[in-house]
């Protein structure tokens, strides 16, 4: 069975192309919007999991979460010489607000 890669998946790979081609801007604005599909995935199966739980399991649940999907991205976002500040998105409650 072929896997059907995720929207996330396509952006990475594009990314990935651009880089391979030289394009660190396009590189990156790809990467960007896998970062972001990222977090608001895990936004809203965090929000899903938790909708009736204490405000405190949903920041416990994002803690766990959001430093592994920073690593990721940060290494790709080193390739492309650009960079995003991971501190806007750092919490459950201000993604929430931005959602």
């Amino acid at each position: 069975m072929k896997h059907t890669p995720s929207e996330e998946d396509n952006w990475i790979k594009k990314g990935q192309l651009f880089c391979l081609n030289g394009d660190k801007e396009k590189a990156f604005e790809c990467y960007k919007k896998a970062f972001y599909i990222s977090i608001s995935e895990l936004h809203n199966q965090i929000s899903l999991k938790f909708n009736a739980q204490l405000m405190s399991d949903r920041t416990n649940m994002w803690n766990s979460y959001y430093p592994n999907i920073v690593s990721y991205y940060n290494k790709k976002f080193e390739r492309t010489g650009f960079s995003l500040n991971f501190d806007d998105y750092n919490s459950f409650e201000k993604v929430s607000s931005l959602l």
